[in-house]
């Protein structure tokens, strides 16, 4: 049984020398054979090893079994760690069934406690017998591939935090009646937790009905599951590898940057290009929204967290529409498209930061708006004559505006004044393609006369600097510190005579 056992661990590297290693020990079959063969090649790897017990307060017997954990760790002579969660409560405030949240807490806790102590791997007792009925259950749900990888030998965990850290599975090759003949042969005593007969429980239920009729059909049936996974471990890879590539090439800014799961952080919005997007092969158009989605909702890598694959259909369709309109929610997600683009944001961030909706700004002043500052001064008349090329700094006659100034959004038969005619505002937009969400966001200088500004995009026909002008008002804008989107950068700007200083 070791040396099976240290095969799995040599094939997929899940220990190297001097790691530290918490174990986690339930007191079933299968969790105490892990650490006894983890005690067993403790000098062999030169482990440091802790024992973690967590009793989910579910069942009646459940203090027996920390007890017996408790026990098992003291005749070792490995450090005990037990506590007791209310995983029902949990269950109930986050509304999840008492497996899902069972298996959230258990992993939440054993994150934290391997991040207290400065351990680096976590160890699980979970095994062959595990990925089959996983297979089966996942299969039943309809998971695409991603969700048949099942139970990797290894994955990497504490996402925020700073420490590298891994959950192992050192037993994932071997079946559960292997396990329970070798410690009876050598009469090692372990907990039977009775609710695991219990069929009203899916994999229960899957355990006793559904696998032993597929062992009966094809005795070699984990083997071929086994098999499954690595095969479409190999395949996932170079999806990804995909994936990624096409991303890169239908991003349209830097700020919507998204990396592979295990490397990720939490994004709050990105754009993608839709004639890009259109032109993706649609196998590839799903893994793109899975995975945004997966990293603006900051899920945890579960297969329940993804989307259904018909959610993911309807949001494609959506896409592919040529209509645009409306918003299509995606779960805890938006998908909207305009000019041309695609925004996928988290709901909450679709409501506008601003409360004020018209903030009136001093000469000289400032005003804070969406991640930007606007400020105004005045401007010496006697600087040197110089061209701008950008709409990040605009300049106006101060005798012929009217006072004071205010930044506002955009309202109802908003125009502004062209160098040949007033436009109504809405039609700049759409002529200078303007995504309807950043319309939104796009803040304007007005007097009361009009719009002298749409910030960083275009300048009004109106107070323009000439060779008799007396005082002239300067108003330029800079982005927030920490601001992701740069979106005032080297703005191209549609100029007008007389409109320099």
């Amino acid at each position: 049984m070791i040396e099976k056992i240290l095969k799995t661990v040599e094939k997929y590297k899940l220990l190297e020398n001097e790691d530290k290693v918490l174990v986690a020990v339930s007191g079933g079959p299968d969790s105490i054979l892990l650490l006894r063969i983890l005690q067993d090649i403790k000098t062999q790897y030169n482990l440091q090893l802790k024992v973690v017990h967590l009793n989910h307060q579910l069942r009646e017997n459940a203090w027996k079994e920390a007890s017996f954990v408790k026990e098992q760790a003291k005749k070792l002579g490995i450090p005990c760690i037990v506590e007791e969660k209310d995983v029902r409560g949990y269950a109930e405030t986050h509304k999840l069934s008492l497996e899902e949240a069972a298996r959230e807490v258990r992993y939440n806790f054993f994150e934290q406690t391997a991040i207290k102590f400065g351990m680096n791997k976590i160890a699980t007792g979970h095994t062959l017998s595990d990925e089959v009925e996983t297979f089966v259950l996942r299969v039943a749900r309809g998971a695409g591939r991603k969700g048949l990888l099942l139970i990797p030998p290894k994955r990497d965990v504490g996402r925020n935090s700073n420490c590298k850290l891994q959950i192992i599975r050192p037993l994932i090759e071997i079946i559960r009646e292997e396990i329970i003949e070798f410690l009876e042969s050598e009469e090692i005593t372990y907990q039977t937790d009775e609710s695991n007969c219990d069929i009203q429980y899916s994999r229960n239920f899957v355990r006793h009905r559904i696998v032993p009729s597929l062992l009966e059909l094809t005795p070699q049936f984990p083997k071929q599951v086994m098999k499954l996974r690595e095969i479409l471990g190999e395949e996932e890879e170079l999806l990804e590898q995909l994936t990624e590539k096409r991303l890169k090439k239908i991003q349209k800014f830097k700020g919507s940057k998204v990396q592979r799961f295990e490397k990720q952080k939490a994004i709050e919005e990105t754009v993608l290009d839709l004639e890009g997007f259109l032109e993706t092969p649609l196998a590839i158009k799903r893994r793109i929204l899975r995975e945004i989605y997966m990293q603006i909702v900051n899920c945890k890598a579960h297969i329940e967290n993804y989307p259904s694959f018909e959610e993911i259909e309807n949001a494609i369709r959506y896409i592919e529409n040529n209509k645009g309109g409306k918003k299509f929610n995606l779960c805890k997600i938006d998908i909207s498209k305009s000019c041309g683009k695609i925004r996928i944001v988290k709901n909450e961030k679709l409501t506008a930061k601003n409360e004020k909706l018209k903030i009136e700004l001093e000469i000289p002043g400032e005003v804070k708006w969406d991640g930007v500052k606007i400020k105004c001064k005045m401007q010496n008349t006697k600087c040197k004559v110089q061209k701008f090329d950008d709409l990040t700094k605009v300049y106006f006659d101060f005798d012929e505006v009217s006072h004071p100034f205010w930044i506002r959004k955009r309202e109802n038969g908003d125009k502004i004044k062209l160098e040949i005619a007033e436009k109504k505002l809405k039609n700049v937009f759409i002529d200078d393609k303007i995504p309807t969400w950043e319309r939104e966001k796009t803040p304007l200088l007005v007097d009361e006369k009009g719009i002298l500004w749409i910030v960083g995009k275009r300048r009004s026909n109106r107070a323009n600097i000439e060779n008799d002008t007396k005082k002239i008002i300067e108003v330029w804008v800079e982005e927030e510190k920490g601001s992701k989107v740069k979106r005032f950068k080297s703005l191209k700007v549609q100029r007008f005579k007389g409109s320099r200083v």
